[in-house]
Parts: structure tokens; C-alpha cells; sequence
């Protein structure tokens, strides 16, 4: 500010565009911050809505197979004597009721059949599974291995933005409670 006696007080032109830009830069600065929080925060809601619904799948496909039964005339596996067909892209077996249970991917989705019904979505459209295969061991009675079957899953978020590309690679296996011998 200028204080001659012989003036009137007011800012020069020079110190209004010095404080504008100022005010420019730390709003820009305020602003960035805001937008790499929202967009963490974005991140962070589709990778537990990534990460819920294929935990949800994969425990109850787990608890499913460990209570499994060998096929003992081999009308729902393919083979007798056998708890779990080879494996691969599509699993069955029988369940602790004695349904035939298969489950596979279609259309991006994980999805179940019990008995001779329809194929039901167990993941939600927010989510596209990209693999699923499950690999087999012991599933013969015959070779002394108790059954178990290890599955290998890859989803991600099916949002359009990529900071909603969220992508999970996950692996568990279960194995069959009851003990396998023939």
C-alpha cells in the first residue's frame, strides 16, 4: 500500500496480481489434494466391493466342497467311485444332501447349479471374473489322497473409469471333511 499524505491508500495494481496468484496456486494445490482423495477413496470402495463379492463366492463354494460325497455310481461326476469331476473351468461333485452341484463362469460371473436347476449368479454386475479354474487332487477313492480342490480366481471391478479397474488374484483350497476311504 502506498501511504503518501497527498494520496488516498489502495493497493497498486502489482500487489492485486501478485496476491491473485497466490490465491491461484494455493487453490489449485487445495483442489489437487481434493481429487487424489476422492479418487483413492474410489479406489479403495471398488476393491472391497471386488474383494466382498468373490470372498462371498469362494466361501460358499468352500463350504459346499468340503462337505462333499463321493459319487458312488457316478450319475452326477461322470465317474464312479469319484468325489470331484477333473476340474479345470467347471466343477462338480455331490453336496452333503446328495444334489449334484456345479459351478462354472459364464457371462463374466461366477454362477452355481444345484440339482437339475437353473445356473444362479453368485457375483453382482459390479464385478467381471475374468478366470476361474480349479484344480483337483485326490479325487479317486482309489489313490489314497484325501480330495481337495484348489481354486484359482481373477476378477476385477467393471467400472468404465481405470481408477475403478480394480483387478484380484485370489487362490484358496479346500478339502473334503470327510475322510476318503474306500
Amino acid at each position: 500500500m502506498i501511504g503518501d499524505k497527498g494520496m488516498q491508500k489502495g493497493f497498486t495494481l502489482l500487489e492485486i496480481i501478485v496476491a491473485a496468484t497466490i490465491f491461484a496456486i494455493a487453490s489449485s494445490a487445495i483442489s489437487a489434494l481434493f481429487l487424489v482423495g476422492v479418487k483413492g477413496q474410489r479406489n479403495a470402495l471398488a476393491t472391497q466391493n471386488v474383494v466382498e463379492n468373490t470372498r462371498l463366492a469362494l466361501e460358499l463354494m468352500s463350504r459346499q466342497i468340503r462337505m462333499a460325497q463321493r459319487d458312488e455310481t457316478g450319475s452326477c461326476v461322470g465317474e464312479q467311485k469319484t468325489t470331484f469331476n477333473a476340474g479345470g473351468a467347471t466343477l462338480t461333485f455331490l453336496d452333503s444332501l446328495g444334489r449334484c452341484v456345479t459351478y462354472q463362469t459364464a457371462g463374466n460371473k461366477i454362477q452355481m447349479k444345484q440339482g437339475s436347476g437353473a445356473f444362479l449368479d453368485l457375483t453382482s454386475d459390479d464385478i467381471l471374473v475374468e478366470t476361474l479354474e480349479f484344480e483337483v487332487s485326490g479325487r479317486l477313492a482309489t489313490d489314497g489322497v484325501q480330495p481337495r480342490v484348489t481354486m484359482f480366481l481373477a476378477a476385477k471391478a467393471s467400472g468404465t473409469k481405470p481408477e475403478d479397474a480394480v483387478k484380484i488374484l485370489l487362490e484358496t483350497t479346500a478339502s473334503v471333511r470327510n475322510l476318503d476311504v474306500p
